[in-house]
């Protein structure tokens, strides 16, 4: 094979939108990873501090970054991550993998024609397209027979495997359609072999035979304790897809509500066992509220336990592991009966079900909140200790009427002090007067991120390597809500978005090169207050939606904001290169910054409370799309280091230049701007073909991108705000004769 058909493959790929990634090879009869320990050559991901650090989760279809890695590494196998994103794979392996297969196909029925490879370990692999329900990776369904979804990856062609073999397609996606995963592989899957027989069999139930069959299937199911709803649901598979004919729905309702009838169909002792285990449940969901309540909170509508102990008020996610803990070790005190995690969900059903019947609401809020004119943020420490801030200033309470919710990952804020706090802050900072606009931005933004209300504009921390982008983006991260996880790669993911928004209120991103339109189009509705959206789990047609409003810092290298509604959100800071001569060690950094923090803090919050105070003084200038956050810090800036209202000046300044620059790299934009800047008057009309032939004579490196006569008046029509910024008027008018444009710059 030639050297590049891996990368002729990658192309295949992504051009289906697939998430591609690059894996360890095997060379010279070894994993390419060099370490002799190695247990999966050839399969494990490739490693890159700046975009390649979470393996199949920064997988991507994006020309320019798979461009990169196989630039990097050619010889790379290729990994494509399995999922609602490209396809579920079914992986049949040596030795009895396909046997039993066969077996499945026998019982349940024959699988459609479907895109699949052979492996180099001599199996093979069966795409499907993702169901509607999420499917994650699960191994060992049938000796030898594993499935790759959610969370997993395959191997594709023509990677190498370590006997000596590449991987080959055998139906490939370019000869035939990915089909559609059967009804019965899903449920086999997500329900298990016994339900699959009783739905899916072969087998089927002929006529005389219908109801007593259906009547067995449901005392069988009646007998586990199931109830009406999923014995019912059970049935009308079962009898749509075996029964010949298949009986009307109403009879099949009948004998469900027979069977239902009837207790469960266990000895005694089980029964006294069941009913102990109630009487325990039902005790502890009683006590449960005499203390404590669970509420809904009204952004997210996730649950949350509020739990009142000696310690105070302790927040739980209903969901977490924390919570469970809670209820299995508060039903042991009283009991010695075993309870399973099936007991503990059921148990969490209840409470929640609870909330919602008695319409249980509430906000739930993490690190920040406002109530009326006060402003409360979490210390998140032992003490439970929180700031009270007021537009007279701010104090240590322990007493609040805000629920804050702190998961696990959360780490304590000291306690602030007053002082000289920004003296502190500009060590940290790019240093010299060239960067005193700079130094001003990024603290407006500090005081924005301190807004609970939003919205916010996103902190962007661009510049050569050595510029310090990362510590500095962990110092501005720590300032605010210090975490475990300070920073993280950016998924293409929305749903790991929410995840991340949910347990912290600074979403902090590192080492970025792209960003796709759709997470372009996620931040910004982060920064501005807009939905989240998460399917539930198990269901097709309910979604959670986070109202997420959250401030946002990300950085990379190059300037990788290019969608202008996100760069009119943002604030690009360029960082300078760092003189090895001024750089300093990181260890030394971390002990300056944990000594400087408290009075950096607290000079922050009296900037806040000054915010309160002015924030309803009406500014006489006009206010940027970000109106808002301008508002605050212009509310703030009597408290801010510098004198004078200079704060909207820089931020126009600074706003007005990256608008400039994202608009001219839009060829046309930059072709009519430039052209009419060299045209008398600066204006210019004539026709269609007229306009065609002088932009590519004045720009002729970019004729290639210059559109047709029949299409250009629709190409400059679609770029309005690009227009309006630089002031250029674009009409059009018809003629006896002709259709003119006409163009100028006021």
């Amino acid at each position: 094979m030639k050297h590049n058909d891996k990368w002729q493959a990658v192309k295949q790929y992504y051009k289906k939108g697939w998430p591609i990634f690059p894996l360890h090879t095997i060379k010279d009869g070894k994993c390419s990873c060099d370490k002799p320990t190695c247990t999966t050559p050839g399969k494990h991901p490739m490693y890159d501090a700046e975009d390649l650090t979470e393996g199949f989760k920064n997988a991507s279809s994006s020309q320019q970054q798979l461009k990169k890695w196989w630039s990097r590494w050619p010889d790379a196998n290729i990994g494509i991550r399995t999922g609602k994103e490209s396809f579920i794979a079914i992986d049949i392996d040596l030795p009895d993998g396909p046997d039993n297969m066969k077996k499945l196909e026998k019982t349940y029925g024959n699988l459609p024609k479907t895109v699949n490879q052979k492996t180099g370990g001599g199996g093979y692999q069966l795409f499907f397209k993702p169901p509607h329900t999420r499917i994650p990776c699960k191994t060992g369904l049938l000796g030898n027979i594993d499935i790759r979804g959610e969370g997993g990856y395959v191997v594709a062609p023509p990677s190498d495997h370590i006997k000596n073999k590449k991987y080959k397609w055998r139906h490939s996606p370019d000869s035939i359609e990915i089909a559609g995963m059967p009804e019965w592989l899903t449920d086999l899957i997500e329900k298990g072999e016994k339900y699959c027989d009783l739905v899916h069999s072969l087998k089927k139930i002929p006529e005389g035979k219908r109801n007593d069959t259906l009547a067995e299937i449901a005392g069988s199911l009646r007998g586990e304790g199931r109830e009406l709803d999923e014995i019912h649901g059970v049935l009308r598979k079962a009898n749509k897809n075996r029964c010949t004919p298949a009986l009307e729905d109403d009879e099949v309702k009948k004998i469900a509500e027979s069977i239902s009838s009837y207790p469960p169909n266990a000895s005694t002792s089980d029964n006294k066992n069941k009913n102990a285990k109630t009487a325990q449940f039902n005790k502890f969901i009683e006590t449960f509220f005499e203390k404590n309540e669970i509420l809904q909170d009204t952004n997210s509508g996730f649950f949350y336990a509020i739990i009142n102990g000696e310690g105070g008020e302790q927040v739980l996610d209903t969901r977490s592991d924390n919570f469970k803990r809670h209820c299995r070790s508060s039903i042991r005190k009283s009991s010695d009966a075993l309870i399973s995690r099936q007991d503990i969900d059921l148990i969490i059903d209840h409470l929640e079900a609870n909330a919602v019947d008695q319409n249980k609401k509430g906000e739930v809020s993490i690190r920040i909140a406002r109530v009326d004119n006060t402003i409360y943020l979490d210390l998140a420490d032992e003490k439970k200790q929180v700031v009270k801030i007021t537009s007279e200033g701010w104090t240590i309470c322990q007493e609040t009427p805000v629920h804050f919710y702190r998961p696990q990952g959360m780490l304590p804020l000291p306690v602030p002090v007053e002082g000289k706090g920004f003296a502190k802050l500009k060590h940290f900072l790019p240093a010299g007067k060239q960067h005193k606009h700079t130094c001003r931005l990024i603290l407006a933004w500090l005081v924005g991120a301190l807004n609970p209300q939003g919205p916010y504009v996103a902190l962007i921390l661009t510049g050569p390597k050595g510029s310090s982008k990362s510590t500095l983006t962990e110092f501005l991260k720590f300032l605010i809500d210090p975490a475990k996880a300070t920073t993280r790669a950016l998924s293409g993911n929305e749903e790991t978005l929410m995840i991340y928004c949910k347990n912290n209120w600074l979403v902090s991103f590192d080492n970025l090169s792209v960003l796709s339109q759709p997470m372009s189009d996620a931040l910004c509705r982060v920064s501005t207050g807009g939905g989240l959206s998460k399917r539930k789990q198990y269901t097709d047609d309910e979604e959670y939606v986070f109202q997420a409003n959250r401030p946002i810092i990300m950085n990379g290298i190059n300037n990788f904001i290019k969608a202008d509604d996100l760069v009119d959100r943002s604030l690009i800071i360029e960082l300078p290169f760092i003189d090895d001569a001024k750089r300093l060690t990181k260890k030394r950094l971390n002990q300056e910054f944990q000594e400087a923090q408290p009075l950096i803090l607290g000079s922050l919050l009296k900037a806040v409370s000054s915010a309160l105070k002015n924030e309803n003084i009406k500014i006489d200038v006009p206010l940027p799309r970000m109106s808002d956050f301008a508002s605050w810090v212009c509310a703030a800036e009597e408290a801010l280091p510098w004198k004078g209202k200079k704060f909207l000046t820089d931020y126009n300044t600074h706003l007005n230049k990256n608008l400039s620059k994202t608009y001219l790299e839009n060829p046309i934009v930059y072709c009519i701007k430039n052209f009419l800047e060299k045209c008398k008057d600066k204006r210019w009309e004539g026709n269609a073909t007229d306009l065609v032939n002088q932009l590519k004579k004045a720009f002729p490196e970019k004729s290639a991108v210059i559109p047709k006569p029949n299409k250009i008046q629709q190409e400059i029509g679609a770029f309005p705000a690009a227009l309006n910024h630089f002031n250029i008027k674009f009409n059009k008018k018809r003629t006896s004769e002709n259709r003119l444009i006409t163009l100028e710059i006021k």
